[in-house]
């Protein structure tokens, strides 16, 4: 409908009147009768304000959709803000006008529900303790005492397992509302943001393959720990075999998997308190506070036991082990102790080389002849792998047996 229907339609009545007045005027019966001149400026100033009418009845229109078009507006702002905003009054009811992410935090449409019933999110106490203290709001007859009380209401709830973030304001009054009091709550879903921070965190402390802690986190509690320095305290070092072997003739995913296996013997091994670390690469840290000599051997005995227990994938588990110990009262620094126990870690991984070598190359030799690897590619970098360590020199039982499994290998050399 266009502005001159609706015009036409609304005063259609009085446009009738109008035109009858005219057609009466210019009514020859009546052009004598005394009254015309009388009735002419009434009918002059009818039209004038019928004028003036239609004028403020546009203007009117005009500022009603221009009222509206704001509403949508703000109404779309509100409703894509990610924050839910809602008021309510001395009853307590949510009003009829939220935001729309309101409907999305509580699951369902919230007008005519209790604020603190929303908030409580199904705990019976918290509802009661929401409403009395929501009720102590308008109590209050000052503005200050209502801002005050506003203060102590909780900023942060857990509601039906989301996190919500909490902003109280008093709403101005305005005329029509004069001597209503509303609150409007200003509501933020901080969930997935403490979540990500919390993921952070644990990512600023903790190793991202196996969940143990890292250096920065030893580097934080060293700090706390060396408050007493002459608390007992034990390190151990542990650096596990074949990582870069396996790496290079299975992959990373295969060596990934060594790491972890190794990671959750050390936490079973270990005592609640312990602080396990993966130091970097192949090598594990354990600090292990108020433990003397014995209590730290115990703790050795069952990472071998352990590590002897596990099966095979793809190689045998097995690690270089030491460790050192500050007994109570003697003050030694950690960077010494972490010395010593790496230095005897060393010495058991040198005098066990040749030992823990044959036996990874023998598993690696059968594993990858159960499996078929045919690859002419990859039998040449196992070749040159057993090379570089040694094999062929070291132990000629296995480097027969090798050429034995792989006959390939045995052309290839031949060539």
């Amino acid at each position: 409908m266009t502005v001159r229907d609706r015009d036409k339609r609304l005063f259609d009545g009085e446009s009738e009147v109008l035109r009858l007045a005219h057609s009466l005027m210019e009514d020859p019966k009546y052009r004598d009768n005394e009254l015309v001149p009388a009735y002419a400026q009434l009918a002059a100033n009818y039209d004038k304000l019928l004028k003036l009418i239609r004028k403020i009845f546009l203007i009117s229109d005009s500022q009603g959709r221009v009222l509206q078009q704001r509403q949508r507006e703000l109404r779309n702002l509100l409703d894509n803000a990610n924050q839910g905003f809602l008021t309510f009054g001395a009853d307590l009811l949510v009003d009829k006008q939220y935001s729309a992410e309101c409907a999305r935090i509580f699951d369902m449409k919230i007008a005519g529900v209790p604020v603190y019933v929303l908030l409580a999110g199904g705990d019976r106490n918290k509802e009661s303790e929401l409403q009395t203290a929501f009720t102590r709001v308008f109590d209050l007859c000052k503005q200050e005492e209502q801002e005050q009380a506003l203060k102590k209401l909780p900023r942060q709830l857990l509601v039906y397992n989301r996190t919500i973030q909490i902003e109280y304001k008093i709403i101005p009054q305005v005329e029509e509302d004069f001597g209503r009091l509303l609150v409007m709550m200003i509501l933020t879903d901080v969930s997935d943001k403490l979540k990500a921070e919390e993921q952070i965190r644990f990512l600023s402390y903790h190793d991202k393959l196996t969940s143990l802690y890292n250096r920065a986190y030893l580097d934080m509690r060293l700090s706390e720990l060396e408050v007493d320095r002459c608390m007992a305290l034990s390190v151990i070092v542990v650096d596990l075999n074949g990582l870069k072997l396996t790496n290079d003739i299975f992959g990373h995913a295969q060596g990934d998997k060594l790491l972890v296996s190794m990671a959750e013997i050390l936490t079973k091994a270990c005592r609640k308190d312990d602080i396990i670390v993966r130091w970097g690469g192949d090598e594990f840290v354990v600090l292990l506070p108020g433990a003397d000599r014995k209590a730290c051997e115990q703790v050795v005995m069952r990472i071998q036991t352990a590590l002897e227990k596990q099966p095979t994938n793809p190689i045998p588990l097995s690690a270089a082990i030491g460790s050192a110990t500050r007994d109570q009262g003697h003050f030694v620094d950690f960077t010494e102790l972490f010395s010593a126990a790496e230095n005897r870690m060393y010495r058991q991984k040198i005098s066990e080389s040749r030992h823990v070598r044959q036996i990874i190359l023998r598993h690696i030799i059968e594993t990858l002849t159960q499996d078929n690897y045919p690859n002419p590619q990859h039998i040449a970098r196992m070749r040159a792998l057993l090379e570089s360590l040694g094999a062929k020199q070291a132990d000629t039982e296995l480097s027969r047996a090798f050429r034995e499994f792989v006959p390939a290998l045995s052309g290839q050399e031949e060539k």
